[in-house]
């Protein structure tokens, strides 16, 4: 569930309800549920009443004896069966905006039309705005005695009047939706070991605070890392840092999430609802896994040596030659959703949710979050397929991107913002039904070495489309593997359709072999 998007609505409640019912079926390791709020103070408090309601003694609300989170956070161990909270911290008066005689009028008549009927002429016409805690116009700071409260009996008494109901991030001529909503105190203190903090700068003082968690859009993280390789991988090995989608994927579409991994950033959010690349490299790194995938050693935080990923990766050039013999039912149905993508054995969770570990310095193997996967969406439209299938298999490599005309900065790493990985691709022949045969010899499909490759975060992936002259070829089936998985010998590849549920598979003899290469030298830093 995410907002601004074309996605089908679901309530929070039924979000909630999902993720405790479904969230530990496969594992006990902990979840982490990433709230982007836009709500106002009453929805914000009852957002806290549900998840107190759905998840009970699930949700971390408290500090863990021993583990206090301006110093240290627990273990995985420490976590388990627990549901942690990100989201931006409450900072009382230094994080509210200006709240005017309107907004408590406004507030006021969504919570009771009576209220409003009792307040007296002089606050009706009071045209000043209230600030909590500070006077506008003499900039003294106010007590809370001097906000206007509304009790049952129109009277100014303060404990009938929370301050945080004052709060509004309306400011002259704007809307509210233009804002971000700030953060109340009930749902702030949450955050307990998963902290929300908005990036900005590296001299910032909360940076060295274990529990914080940066996130910051995928257009700006290349920027960064580009800029300031060392600094950003650093952080990474010890801190959580997220990932978000663009502001223009309205359509849901997911960025590249090894882009990210390479960076050291721990959590991608990934639209779960769109089966697109970005998708499918995410499956393919937690398949069969219990949603936490280790960091490489050269990631970690005990790794003192590694300043970039050019250090961190092992770099490997890889001889591939794949064989397809034979295929079994690899165009599941005679339709086919066409975009539409959910996991049959995953919970349901808003769309930036996540599910991660603590950061590397809690963990001897810090690990890479995987999404929750959200509910089936609505049917997309289908796709008719033609009578006779004629299949098609494109076997794709996906690896760093690798263009030489890209610029590289002093220290020998590459901007690669809204570049595409490097990939290399081979197709079959159409077969001639659901139950492709390549013959005796096979279609043989013998890749070029290819260069600079790191086997724990490349990817091969499979895609199944049916051959088409007057459309688009829509998808059948597909597989996503990682590289380091990827095993020579005779094979079944499991296919999945676009909802990721087995439908079929592939029979062919892989022939792989990795030797590992010098890695990319740092260029020196400019005098």
């Amino acid at each position: 569930m995410h907002g601004w998007t074309v996605c089908p609505p679901c309530t929070f409640r039924e979000v909630c309800q999902a993720i405790a019912k479904y969230g530990f079926i496969q594992n006990p390791l902990p979840i982490i549920v990433s709230l982007e709020v836009h709500a106002d103070v009453p929805q914000q408090r009852c957002m806290v009443d549900i998840m107190e309601e759905e998840w009970g003694d699930l949700l971390l609300t408290e500090p863990l004896e021993g583990y206090d989170p301006q110093f240290r956070v627990p273990t995985l161990a420490d976590l388990q069966h627990r549901i942690l909270v990100k989201v931006k911290k409450h900072y009382g008066s230094r994080n509210m905006a200006v709240a005017t005689t309107a907004d408590i009028f406004r507030h006021l008549r969504h919570k009771s039309g009576e209220a409003l009927n009792r307040l007296t002429p002089e606050t009706r016409r009071s045209g000043l705005d209230l600030y909590v805690g500070r006077d506008r116009d003499s900039g003294r700071h106010l007590s809370r005695e001097s906000l206007v409260s509304i009790g049952s009996t129109g009277s100014a008494a303060t404990q009938n009047w929370d301050a945080e109901s004052c709060i509004s991030t309306e400011s002259a001529g704007e809307s509210a939706t233009s804002e971000q909503r700030a953060i109340t105190e009930c749902l702030g203190r949450l955050a307990v070991y998963t902290h929300g903090e908005r990036f900005k700068g590296w001299q910032q003082a909360n940076i060295k605070k274990p529990s914080h968690i940066f996130s910051i859009s995928e257009k700006r993280i290349p920027a960064l890392y580009a800029s300031d390789p060392e600094v950003v991988f650093a952080h990474n090995k010890s801190f959580f840092m997220r990932a978000y989608p663009n502001v223009v994927r309205i359509d849901s579409s997911n960025p590249d999430p090894a882009d990210f991994w390479r960076k050291g950033v721990q959590m991608v959010a990934m639209n779960w609802q769109r089966n697109d690349y970005g998708m499918m490299i995410n499956h393919a790194m937690f398949a069969d896994e219990d949603g936490w995938v280790p960091k490489p050693p050269g990631f970690r935080s005990t790794n003192k040596d590694t300043l970039t990923h050019l250090d961190a990766c092992v770099w490997k050039t890889m001889k591939l030659r794949i064989t397809l013999h034979a295929g079994h039912n690899v165009a599941p149905s005679k339709t086919l959703p066409s975009s539409s993508f959910s996991s049959p054995s995953s919970s349901s969770a808003i769309g930036s949710a996540s599910m991660g570990t603590m950061p590397a310095a809690a963990t001897s193997a810090p690990l890479y979050p995987s999404s929750i996967a959200g509910p089936p969406p609505d049917p997309a439209p289908a796709v008719e397929l033609d009578k006779t299938v004629e299949p098609v298999v494109r076997v794709t490599v996906h690896t760093e991107a690798q263009q030489k005309d890209l610029e590289k900065n002093s220290r020998g790493v590459t901007d690669t913002g809204g570049k595409k990985p490097a990939t290399v691709s081979l197709c079959s022949p159409a077969g001639r039904s659901q139950n492709p045969d390549w013959g005796d010899e096979g279609c043989v499909m013998d890749f070029e070495p290819i260069p600079r490759v790191t086997d724990k975060l490349s990817y091969i992936r499979f895609t199944v489309r049916n051959h088409t002259v007057m459309r688009s070829n829509p998808l059948l089936s597909w597989q996503c593997i990682r590289l380091d998985r990827l095993q020579s010998g005779f094979r079944f590849i499991p296919l999945l359709n676009a909802q990721a549920v087995p439908c079929g598979f592939l029979l062919v003899t892989i022939d792989v072999s990795f030797s590992e290469v010098p890695r990319p030298e740092h260029m020196p830093a400019p005098e």
